[in-house]
């Protein structure tokens, strides 16, 4: 009798290091990410009263919390400055050309973007793809300056996101 070896005894763990995110709207913006989440989902059961104990139903609908990533600043500030005029862009800017530098139309649709964080195997190749859907960013980190780090210690800056829902595409 052959025994066989089983492919489920071999199982690869993910590890938290292996991914890439991207900006839909920002195609020639690069974001060296340190650090990103795939946010939690919750929900509320519904209560149904009845005429003894009330009992729980299923949610009626998902809370999507929120997307935070940590990203290398480059030299020119080029990928930190996207994302301060969008929000300058999106929130009430102090003259039009900054409303209008974000997009021609100025549409809803415009001023929201997909944004896409790739999941990497081991072996760096993909092998799931998380859509964030009309997104939009609600917080930009400090940028901190200090004489005493370490010269080879890059800056780094934090952005919030929030969006519609998402979805996963396992490949």
């Amino acid at each position: 009798m052959s025994r066989g070896i089983n492919a489920k005894m071999f199982i690869n763990y993910m590890y938290p290091i292996n991914f890439i995110g991207n900006v839909k709207r920002l195609p020639n913006t690069t974001f060296h990410l340190q650090r990103s989440n795939i946010p939690a989902l919750s929900s509320s059961p519904i209560t149904v009263p009845t005429g003894l104990n009330p009992i729980r139903a299923t949610y009626d609908s998902l809370n999507y919390h929120e997307l935070n990533w940590s990203f290398i600043v480059d030299e020119k500030l080029d990928n930190y400055m996207e994302i301060f005029d969008w929000m300058h862009g999106i929130a009430f800017p102090q003259d039009n050309d900054q409303f209008i530098g974000l997009s021609k139309d100025a549409s809803d649709a415009t001023l929201k973007s997909d944004i896409g964080l790739t999941i990497l195997n081991s072996s760096k190749n993909p092998i799931a793809s998380v859509t964030f859907y009309d997104t939009f960013p609600s917080f930009l980190g400090d940028l901190n300056f200090d004489t005493s780090a370490n010269a080879s210690t890059p800056l780094i800056a934090e952005v919030t996101f929030n969006y519609n829902y998402y979805s996963i595409e396992r490949y």
